[in-house]
């Protein structure tokens, strides 16, 4: 985390498929992926699952309903999707005491709401639709737990246990769930591991030749997986391998005298005035773009001239709050939504000093420029530049696919940027929120900042100039908000 962490004012963020040796590390790789929790959830969802996102985080006590953070099923409504997360307290051996893994136990009973224009298009959804934010989507989550489970009264539990480290495994795409930010109690580091039926989403998370032929259930789970009748073979020989430490591990959980135990979470619900500031926390908590005015973090200069020096941590400092603002990004029926993961992720992870590189190389596009109300541009407009961006990329690359998931972290590079820029294209149709247009102009800027280092030198005049347009969008709309 401190060679690799985004170190941002939401979380360090820390991309751990970066890292293979730290996945396979055999000093720790069982508090994560114990073959008894990968031989539960393989039969939970009916088959092998493999790996598809390794991610470790570091969290501080803070109040903000920013991405990521909020009450929500994680982004699979067309797979399902389970996810294993190790949780402690930063920098000591001891259980998560702030910032804790909470859930609405029942909630992976319901069905998903998806959208459809008529029986001849394609379902969608949006990842917004995975939220549950106002007051009127959680008393309807709280009145589907009522029915599901029998019980009256709503039901949160707060993983809060500072007696030792604590691994979970739960369905991520149908268990309501959060990290719960508040500015109570420590720092909680975490590792959060996730995986997709093998069948369901074929591939790797890591295509390197030693997991060609998996040796191991860690070299299966990270290794190419496609569901076929050879792979479920060799999937259950080696769970079946692990038969011995299965067995001991199950042995002692149930052995009071052995630290290893299941918790449980009965005693972890919350009440009275803890379940109220919890609720006042997920509907009222501020958003990215409140705290980063809180912080002091405005564009406007009082004075006429502004030294280049200042202009720059101005923007930066921005650029680093609301690159974690609420995005509309569209959920495909086929999951190809995928591709523009990673894009995502290098945007997510940038430091401070990283944006405040790219800041730097277009200072020319704002540095003396006279921002006017034309330049918050129209969705339209914004939608056909992302396109034409996303044309010049194709076009730089006759020869790479850009249908599939590449599963080598160079060759992903290109189709994922480019299905990201499509992406936040097509999200501009639902833009309804001022916060929404900021973000979306953020990482159109950033995106194209990035392609532009790989696209061809007969492309790279139009990039430049779409980019300089999303730029002086998300400049001019931020002063607009700050002026009004």
């Amino acid at each position: 985390m401190n060679n690799s962490g985004s170190h941002a004012f939401l979380h360090s963020f820390a991309n751990i498929i970066e890292h293979p040796r730290f996945i396979r590390n055999p000093a720790y790789k069982d508090a994560i992926v114990h073959p008894l929790l990968v031989a539960m959830m393989s039969y939970a969802m009916g088959g092998p699952v493999r790996m598809t996102d390794a991610r470790g985080k570091d969290t501080q006590p803070i109040s903000v309903n920013a991405q990521d953070n909020m009450l929500h099923v994680d982004n699979t409504p067309f797979r399902e999707k389970y996810k294993i997360l190790l949780g402690w307290e930063r920098g000591a051996p001891k259980g998560p005491t702030g910032q804790n893994f909470t859930f609405l136990p029942g909630t992976h009973k319901g069905n998903r709401h998806v959208r459809q224009l008529s029986k001849d298009f394609p379902a969608w959804s949006t990842e917004n639709d995975s939220l549950f934010n106002t007051n009127d989507s959680i008393d309807n989550i709280f009145e589907f737990q009522k029915d599901v489970t029998g019980r009256q009264d709503p039901t949160v539990v707060e993983v809060n246990y500072p007696d030792q480290p604590v691994t979970a495994l739960f369905s991520a795409g149908s268990l309501v769930h959060h990290r719960y930010r508040n500015e109570r109690g420590h720092d909680r580091s975490c590792i959060i591991y996730a995986f997709h039926l093998a069948s369901d989403h074929p591939g790797a998370l890591l295509d390197v030749a030693e997991f060609e032929q998996a040796r191991t259930l860690i070299d299966a789970l990270i290794g190419y997986q496609d569901g076929s009748e050879s792979g479920i073979d060799v999937f259950c020989s080696l769970l079946c391998s692990n038969a011995c430490q299965i067995e001991e591990k199950i042995e002692e959980i149930f052995n009071q005298m052995h630290q290893s135990c299941l918790i449980d979470t009965a005693d972890l619900a919350l009440s009275g005035n803890d379940l109220a500031r919890w609720h006042q926390e997920v509907t009222r908590a501020p958003s990215a773009s409140q705290l980063k005015y809180e912080n002091g973090h405005f564009l406007s200069h009082a004075e006429g001239h502004i030294p280049r020096s200042l202009l720059v941590d101005k923007l930066s400092s921005a650029m680093a709050f609301d690159k974690h603002g609420l995005l509309e990004l569209i959920i495909y029926d086929d999951g190809h939504e995928e591709i523009r993961k990673p894009a995502r992720k290098s945007i997510w992870t940038l430091s401070k000093d990283q944006i405040r590189g790219i800041v730097s190389a277009w200072l020319p596009a704002v540095e003396s420029y006279n921002f006017t109300v034309s330049d918050v541009q129209s969705l339209v407009v914004l939608r056909a530049e992302a396109e034409r961006v996303a044309s010049h990329i194709q076009d730089s690359f006759p020869a790479v696919c850009f249908d599939r998931e590449s599963t080598h972290l160079h060759d992903q590079r290109v189709p994922s940027m480019h299905q990201l820029i499509l992406d936040l294209g097509e999200s501009l149709t639902r833009c309804e929120k001022v916060e929404t247009y900021i973000t979306t102009n953020l990482f159109l800027f950033l995106s194209t900042h990035l392609a532009i280092l790989y696209a061809s030198r007969g492309m790279e005049d139009s990039m430049r100039r779409s980019c300089e347009m999303f730029l002086r969008a998300y400049v001019a709309t931020v002063l607009l908000i700050e002026g009004s």
